[in-house]
């Protein structure tokens, strides 16, 4: 326990406590999102898995745990659609049923995973329970999901390149929407527009992402421990360099 320190120009004042700083969070400083459309982004895929991978330690376990969630839920929405299926013929029918849940359930889930990972980028508090917070928005959630794959599959039919274009220029609308409150489309065309600043870089991280989560599953999955909450993190690195945490939900 520290000892209580006197102040010397006053003997007779009370003793004070020594007291220590609480130490902060590791995180990196965010940038804004009028630079990033601005043309003003500055960063590498390096950068951004070089930084995300220092931030790993003490995460982990926050990290499995929001997957075990999504997990759950997505064999929940699983087992409902298999008894829907059981019921009626209509293949249309069971699609919609699993797409419908699908939005309803897991959209929220995976944008409460997104948000630690944004969270932790930015040096914020992290728990597991935070994957629900996201639950109460999900009218919007479930409405996002809906536009953006029907936008996305269009863009597959029109020549597949679009398609491509889109899927990556969407993946920041999730956070956009959650952590700035933004609208559905709003959230669309500001993601579109701050990827367009670096849809070549975005997509190549993307690519990078996926080669070491096959470099963990060839390692009988053990790999996977650190990769996963490294992909996590490394999504919402990406965010908060571009748009900057505005402290939204987790």
């Amino acid at each position: 326990m520290t000892a209580p320190v006197r102040n010397p120009a006053n003997p007779y004042a009370a003793p004070e406590a020594n007291l220590a700083t609480a130490p902060m969070l590791p995180g990196f400083a965010g940038g804004t999102l009028e630079q990033t459309l601005a043309g003003a982004t500055n960063w590498t895929i390096g950068d951004i898995v070089g930084d995300s991978w220092k931030l790993v330690p003490g995460f982990k376990g926050t990290a499995w745990l929001a997957l075990l969630a999504s997990w759950v839920a997505a064999i929940v929405v699983g087992i409902a659609v298999q008894l829907v299926a059981s019921v009626t013929t209509s293949m249309t029918i069971t699609q919609l049923v699993h797409y419908a849940l699908s939005a309803i359930f897991l959209w929220p889930i995976f944008a409460g995973v997104m948000m630690l990972g944004v969270r932790r980028a930015a040096g914020e508090e992290t728990r597991a329970a935070m994957v629900g917070d996201c639950l109460s928005q999900v009218a919007r959630i479930a409405g996002l999901s809906i536009l953006q794959t029907v936008l996305v599959m269009l863009g597959f039919l029109l020549l597949v390149i679009p398609g491509i274009y889109l899927a990556v220029s969407y993946i920041l609308a999730l956070p956009l929407l959650v952590d700035r409150r933004m609208g559905i489309w709003q959230a669309l065309e500001t993601s579109r527009r701050a990827i367009g600043t670096c849809w070549f870089k975005t997509c190549g991280l993307l690519l990078s992402l996926s080669a070491l989560s096959l470099v963990g599953l060839f390692t009988l999955g053990i790999g996977l421990i650190w990769i996963l909450p490294l992909c996590i993190i490394a999504w919402g690195m990406l965010y908060h360099r571009l748009v900057g945490y505005s402290g939204g939900p987790a």
